[in-house]
């Protein structure tokens, strides 16, 4: 749904992790974007099923033509990627 300029969604989804959602999994939560004609913004928190905790994404990214795109995307929580060990990426 619409927020302002912002898009909220709200149930489970792909991870805004990386340009094309790198994170290949599902998760229920909450996630709030951004895109204008050069800039796009994304950050959720989200419930880990598989560990009962919680995890954070957050992806910004600027495209300087079609065929450029840079960015950086952050993570944070224990099992961010499929239950793993991981805690932050």
């Amino acid at each position: 749904m619409p927020v302002g300029k912002n898009d909220l969604t709200i149930g489970k989804f792909w991870m805004p992790f990386a340009l094309y959602e790198w994170e290949g999994e599902t998760k229920w939560g909450a996630l709030l974007e951004r895109e204008t004609r050069h800039y796009n913004l994304a950050a959720s928190v989200n419930y880990n099923d598989t560990l009962h905790s919680a995890n954070a994404y957050f992806r910004a990214g600027r495209s300087w033509s079609e065929k450029l795109t840079l960015g950086v995307s952050l993570s944070t929580g224990k099992g961010l990627s499929y239950g793993s060990v991981h805690d932050r990426g």
